[in-house]
C-alpha cells in the first residue's frame, strides 16, 4: 500500500506543480483525478487502488477509477484519424462519427470494443476483457526455465542470500527480449550475474555455465 499511495503523491504533486506553472489561481478542488487499472483486476484490487489514492491525498469526490482500455478508447474516439473528401473544401480530417465502432486493444493484457452514439458520446459494445498475456509473462516464463536449469538447491540458496538476483536476472532479459525471433536461428545471449553463476557452480561442482559465442 506504502508504495502505491507514495507513488500516486509524487505524481499528483508533479502534476500540480506544471500546472501552477502555466495557471495562475488554480486550487487543488479544481482537478479532476483520474486513476486507470487493467480490465482484469478484480474489485478487491480496485479498491485497493482507490485506497492507496485516498491516502495519497486525494479527494474521494474527484477521484474515479477506469478501466485503462475504456480511457484508451476514450482517447483514440478524439484522435483525428478518420480521413473523408469534401468537393468543396478538400481533404480534411475528423473524429470518428456518430455510428462509428472500433476496438482498442492493450497488446497482451486488454481488449474492448466502443462505439460512438448519435450524441457523440462513446458507449461500450462489449464489456472490457482481457488475461495475463502481457511480456511479464514471458520474463516470469524465463525465470522458471533457468531456475530448473540451475537445480532446486542453487535456487534455494540465492532465494535466501541474494534474491536480487533474481531481478537482475529480469533485467538483463529486458534488454534481449526485443531481439528474439521464435522463428529465427540466431543464438541471443543473455548476461546471467555473478551470483547466478556461483550458485550454480557451488551447487554442481566442477560444472560452470558457459556462454556460446555467435
Amino acid at each position: 500500500m506504502v508504495v502505491f499511495s507514495e507513488s500516486l503523491s509524487y505524481l499528483k504533486q508533479s502534476v500540480i506543480d506544471c500546472v501552477s506553472k502555466q495557471l495562475i489561481g488554480i486550487e487543488l478542488t479544481d482537478f479532476k483525478w483520474i486513476v486507470t487499472v487493467p480490465a482484469i483486476w478484480s474489485d478487491p484490487a480496485k479498491a485497493f487502488m482507490r485506497k492507496a489514492a485516498l491516502e495519497a491525498g486525494i479527494d474521494s469526490k474527484m477521484l474515479t477509477i477506469v478501466l485503462e482500455p475504456k480511457a484508451a478508447a476514450t482517447f483514440v474516439k478524439h484522435l483525428p484519424v478518420e480521413r473523408r473528401v469534401d468537393g468543396q473544401e478538400g481533404d480534411v480530417f475528423k473524429t470518428f462519427a456518430p455510428g462509428t465502432k472500433y476496438i482498442v486493444v492493450d497488446a497482451g493484457v486488454d481488449i474492448t470494443a466502443h462505439g460512438v452514439g448519435e450524441d457523440g458520446h462513446v458507449g461500450e459494445l462489449i464489456k472490457a476483457t482481457g488475461g495475463n498475456w502481457g511480456s511479464s509473462t514471458v520474463d516470469e516464463e524465463y525465470l522458471d526455465f533457468l531456475k530448473k536449469f540451475i537445480g532446486e538447491t542453487a535456487t534455494t540458496r540465492l532465494n535466501l542470500n541474494t534474491p536480487e538476483a533474481f531481478f537482475k536476472t529480469c533485467r538483463e532479459f529486458e534488454k534481449v527480449k526485443p531481439k528474439i525471433d521464435p522463428e529465427s536461428d540466431i543464438k541471443v545471449r543473455v548476461r546471467l550475474p555473478y551470483h547466478i553463476r556461483e550458485a550454480y557452480k557451488n551447487a554442481h561442482p566442477g560444472k560452470k555455465l558457459k556462454f556460446e559465442k555467435n
